[in-house]
């Protein structure tokens, strides 16, 4: 039930924080390939630190998300 608790605490903070900051002003970004990488890239490796996941587990980008219940945030 904790567990539950916090990954709903993690998606409210990551959702109305990070996602604020990191998107700030991007409705005047024109988004190639290189930056939707780089938000996908951001916001996997913001789930990661959050549910403290190390690089040295090789868990998959899908693995997170499905720990996570739920899907990308920032690209939808």
């Amino acid at each position: 039930m904790l567990y539950v608790l916090t990954i709903f605490v993690y998606h409210i903070a990551l959702k109305s924080c990070i996602c604020s900051v990191a998107l700030y002003g991007s409705e005047a970004w024109t988004v190639g390939k290189n930056e939707e990488r780089f938000i996908n890239v951001f916001e996997t490796w913001g789930w990661r630190r959050m549910l403290k996941i190390k690089w040295t587990k090789r868990i998959t980008n899908g693995d997170v998300f499905q720990r996570v219940k739920g899907k990308r945030l920032l690209l939808n």
